[in-house]
């Protein structure tokens, strides 16, 4: 909107880093928790999440901002589980020069201190499982192909916003634009000038293959 220069942003979002308060701390200055109490309560609580830990994500070397692209695939695999509850298995990353043909890939611009595209690609399968998520259905059999395309695009916004706020705490600014889909008739989904792309395979539990790929400028 040009309210504020880039310079401004990076200002604000150090800012925003340096007084970064987690509730745990927040809830123990006013005095509702005792530090002891929120020993406790941690502990149950990475008890709880337990399940949704993956294995260690490592970046090739070589790419810039290596902690965004960990972020941006740790924070897919646990949304898949939580949102879709879609248990995976990520293989190594790998650095690409395509995204092969799946059935449907949402695809995230984003800009800013990094900057590229998010692309999930999904079968059949995993749209299916995230349409009935995203619209809190047991059935979605009588919805269209573009209902079912838009919760796809919706589940990638959730990720990638999810990844803005999270990078935003690291004083990284990953500023995203609307969603499109891709489809598998287009062919593959290719690198443009200046573009290097880390895949991630996964495999979910059912053995449904899918990708995450991060199309990375610079």
């Amino acid at each position: 909107l040009g309210i504020l220069t880039e310079e401004q942003v990076n200002q604000v979002l150090i800012r925003q880093k340096n007084n970064h308060l987690y509730i745990g701390e927040a809830l123990v200055r006013i005095g509702a928790l005792s530090s002891e109490s929120l020993k406790h309560y941690l502990e149950t609580f990475k008890e709880d999440q337990a399940p949704y830990v993956v294995d260690r994500i490592v970046i090739p070397a070589g790419l810039p901002q290596p902690q965004v692209w960990e972020i941006c695939a740790d924070l897919t695999f646990k949304m898949l589980l939580r949102v879709a509850g879609l248990s995976t298995r990520p293989s190594a990353s790998q650095i690409s020069d395509r995204l092969d043909p799946v059935f449907l890939v949402g695809v995230m611009p984003f800009k800013g201190t990094v900057q590229g595209r998010y692309a999930l690609g999904v079968t059949e399968a995993t749209r299916l499982a995230i349409a009935k998520a995203i619209l809190k259905e047991e059935s979605v059999d009588g919805e269209s192909e573009e209902v079912l395309n838009d919760t796809v695009l919706e589940f990638v916004n959730i990720v990638c916003g999810n990844i803005a706020a999270k990078a935003a705490q690291m004083g990284v600014s990953f500023e995203i634009d609307p969603p499109y889909t891709h489809f598998a008739s287009a062919g593959p989904l290719v690198a443009v000038a200046g573009e290097r792309i880390l895949t991630f395979p996964i495999h979910v539990a059912d053995g449904d293959p899918i990708c995450l790929a991060l199309f990375i400028h610079g």
